[in-house]
């Protein structure tokens, strides 16, 4: 059992030091094939970060949504205390 298993890992490290730069070359070749599938998931949002940065976005808008009305009443208060500090005036 043991021989048997010894010229299998002899034979694929002769393979390796043969073809250093084509395993290279495959493992540049299959990086960017996964680096293209994981930019085809954002493209089509079934990816999780797609998702989570979609629902961040959503949250972002109706917050500065809150904050615009907050601003509003905010300007419109301050303007009908102008207004009462005249009429107190007068």
């Amino acid at each position: 059992g043991g021989e048997m298993a010894t010229p299998a890992p002899l034979s694929v490290s002769g393979s390796f030091k043969e073809g250093k730069t084509s395993s290279r070359r495959r493992g540049s070749v299959r990086q960017p094939s996964m680096d293209a599938d994981e930019f085809m998931n954002l493209l089509h949002g079934s990816d999780p970060v797609k998702v989570e940065l979609n629902r961040l976005e959503n949250e972002v808008r109706d917050k500065d949504r809150e904050l615009s009305e907050a601003q509003a009443e905010i300007k419109a208060l301050r303007h009908s205390e102008r207004l009462r500090e005249k009429a107190v005036e007068e």
